[in-house]
């Protein structure tokens, strides 16, 4: 998924895999050519490490306000992808 947000309101603090088991983080906080900020919050499970699955909490991402603002980060082409390569989006 991306989430992209504008870096004078907003400062990327970091990401706790909750759910993630034993998943490798690949989470990319990318600032692009244009001046966009977005995150992109990823996960691979790399062999046959213990997966996602059921209804918990996948992460909880941390983010600094710079100043007094309203919280609309809104994510962007989320999906999951199963161990077969079926796509989820959500």
């Amino acid at each position: 998924m991306a989430i992209p947000y504008d870096a004078t309101l907003w400062e990327y603090v970091g990401i706790e895999p909750i759910g993630m088991k034993e998943m490798r983080n690949l989470t990319y906080d990318r600032l692009h050519t244009n001046g966009q900020k977005a995150l992109y919050p990823t996960f691979v499970n790399c062999g046959e490490h213990p997966y996602a699955e059921g209804d918990t909490v996948l992460m909880a991402i941390r983010f600094r306000a710079k100043q007094k603002t309203r919280v609309n980060l809104v994510p962007q082409d989320g999906m999951m992808v199963d161990k077969y390569l079926n796509v989820k989006g959500f």
